[in-house]
């Protein structure tokens, strides 16, 4: 939003909360920030910002007995922090000299992984292979933070602040990461994050859930990368249906989105998951990606072998203080897609990105799952797909 119309926005909000009673001052981080939560450590740059009631208020941040002046645009605040050491845990506090202060608790310095996709991303632990050990060994990585969007935020305009979260910034535990199915945690991210773990004791780990099954990934694309493929930024379907044309998708998108709310926009619009689940992490900075999807773009494999790679780039173009993080992706597994399928070539336009610098996969094609009861286009064997991403963010 332009700075006036998003003060103008902040007053509002204040007066309409507080229905007509004086507005009190007031001070906030993004909601997208929380206590427990992974700031990325050096070399680069962590990044946080807020909002105050008062209009140019001076804000200082402090993190671990250091204190910072942050820079003020209108009722915003923000600030890049210089390249912070791991470590934690520590109180992030934003205090403004005229509206307060407040104050996030065991925020740690670490290493942070955004996981994006589609229903394999979105996939949990808890319906996995070996899911009750799983979830219990959970116990042993306090150092892991997680976090889950969910599947409610759609917006036909870039947002800066998320509409909904399903779990906030929280410490791995059996209760974090053994939630509901579908819900969280995401299985390929977490046990891409006890590899990371395991190798390097000590690091805090933050891992961000943001995914979308059924999704195709113009949803997931910004009016600049679509036109860098001669798509128009007018909606792929207008109607309130998941538009894909597999059955064995259709039928799985059925499964896993019994618990959605029906009366969303249907999220198979272009770039409205950009808009409402990407853009709003656009000022997290962050160490790499890991993405899952393609199985609702087969069929589409030249458009696919275009998007994917010019997705990437303008990610990595529009991301704070890091325009080159690491992008590694799960080359698809197999299933039961009907004769006209083209998964094959749909395999060979996801491996166009590896162009890209500090691009990896790893590869899903051995893994598929023919007796998941979950349908066979979501295989169990999670462990498998993380420990070859792991493996290629090792190279």
């Amino acid at each position: 939003l332009p700075v006036m119309m998003a003060n103008l926005l902040v007053l509002l909000s204040c007066l309409v909360a507080f229905s007509g009673h004086a507005c009190y001052a007031s001070i906030r981080f993004a909601n997208t920030y929380s206590s427990n939560m992974v700031l990325q450590r050096a070399p680069l740059s962590a990044h946080i910002w807020g909002v105050s009631s008062d209009f140019d208020d001076p804000v200082t941040v402090s993190l671990g007995g250091e204190q910072y002046p942050a820079q003020v645009s209108g009722n915003f605040w923000y600030l890049n922090f210089p390249p912070l050491k791991q470590g934690g845990p520590f109180n992030l506090t934003a205090t403004g000299t005229q509206s307060g202060s407040v104050t996030l608790n065991n925020v740690m310095v670490g290493e942070v992984y955004l996981c994006g996709g589609q229903s394999n991303m979105q996939f949990t632990v808890l319906m996995g292979f070996n899911a009750t050990e799983e979830v219990a060994d959970a116990a042993r990585y306090p150092q892991i933070r997680v976090t889950t969007i969910g599947q409610t935020n759609i917006s036909l305009t870039p947002l800066t602040e998320l509409i909904a979260l399903e779990q906030q910034w929280t410490q791995a535990s059996p209760a974090s990461i053994g939630g509901n199915i579908w819900n969280d945690f995401s299985a390929v991210c977490w046990y891409f994050g006890k590899k990371l773990a395991d190798a390097n004791p000590g690091l805090p780990i933050g891992l961000i859930s943001n995914n979308w099954g059924g999704t195709i990934i113009e949803a997931w694309s910004s009016p600049d990368a679509l036109a860098k493929c001669n798509i128009s930024s007018k909606s792929y379907d207008d109607n309130n249906d998941f538009n894909v044309d597999n059955d064995d998708i259709k039928d799985s998108n059925k499964f896993f989105n019994d618990d959605v709310d029906s009366t969303l926009p249907n999220p198979n619009q272009n770039s409205v998951l950009w808009n409402a689940m990407i853009s709003p992490y656009l000022s997290h900075t962050i160490y790499g990606v890991l993405w899952y999807q393609g199985e609702s773009n087969i069929n589409e494999a030249l458009k696919y072998a275009c998007m994917f790679p010019a997705m990437i780039q303008d990610w990595r173009a529009k991301w704070v203080n890091n325009n080159d993080f690491y992008f590694f992706f799960v080359q698809l597994a197999p299933w039961s897609a009907g004769k006209s399928s083209m998964v094959p070539d749909t395999r060979n336009a996801q491996l166009v990105a590896l162009n890209l610098p500090r691009v990896g996969f790893a590869t899903a094609v051995d893994l598929g799952d023919v007796g998941s009861p979950y349908t066979n286009i979501h295989p169990r064997d999670k462990q498998d797909v993380s420990a070859r991403l792991y493996n290629a963010a090792s190279v």
